[in-house]
């Protein structure tokens, strides 16, 4: 099945989800009305923010993180609380699951499996941590971190919202906040763990191949 690819750059992250919400919502009533799915994917970066899931607790929110001058937005997502901005690739599969004959917790661990491989590209040696979701890898620099995050919004058929990997992402972001409620553990990107050069266009193509290969689009 046939993707839409949306590579579109470095946004903010009101004027991406907005974006997503009508392919969402175009999505559902193309399946109400009996239509073809239309599978698309956004490719992106945003501008300096913090994202809170539905049910995520403002006291992992700093004040500094307030007064940093990143944007904070509540959304519709599962998870508490994560930093999104420049450096950092996020992915937005806005996808008919059923299409893909795709539950929600296999699509997940898809996105999750996706970002491990891609990793493994850079000789980078990524995993899922029991009860912790994401993908986390142990530290060259020392202990558990988190390299990138996951949280969806699903209304059957469609899902929304994805994952983002921390490629050259400013570190200093998470450090306001406790990143995915999780305060024992800290936060990396690929280019302090590998001696290879990382090139945010081809960590794109990377990706994509690896989660079409997963869930059986095509590009």
């Amino acid at each position: 099945m046939s993707v839409d690819i949306h590579d579109i750059g470095i946004q903010h992250y009101r004027s991406v989800l907005q974006l997503q919400e009508q392919l969402f919502k175009a999505g559902i009533e193309r399946d109400q009305n009996g239509l073809p799915p239309k599978q698309n994917i956004i490719l992106c970066s945003h501008f300096p923010v913090y994202t809170l899931g539905k049910n995520a607790s403002e006291a992992f929110v700093s004040d500094q993180a307030r007064q940093s001058g990143a944007d904070i937005i509540r959304i519709k997502r599962g998870g508490e609380v994560t930093f999104h901005g420049p450096g950092q690739l996020v992915v937005y599969p806005i996808l008919n699951l059923n299409a893909l004959g795709l539950g929600l917790a296999a699509y997940v661990e898809i996105l999750e499996q996706s970002v491990i491989n891609s990793l493994k590209k850079y000789q980078v040696h990524a995993r899922r941590a029991e009860s912790a979701p994401g993908i986390w890898l142990e530290s060259k620099t020392g202990g558990l971190k988190k390299i990138g995050a996951v949280g969806i919004q699903a209304s059957r058929p469609m899902c929304m919202h994805g994952i983002a990997v921390n490629l050259h992402t400013d570190l200093k972001y998470f450090n306001m906040i406790t990143p995915c409620g999780i305060a024992d553990k800290g936060v990396s990107r690929l280019c302090d763990e590998t001696e290879l050069p990382v090139d945010e266009a081809s960590f794109k193509q990377i990706f994509l191949t690896e989660f079409c290969a997963l869930s059986g689009l095509s590009l």
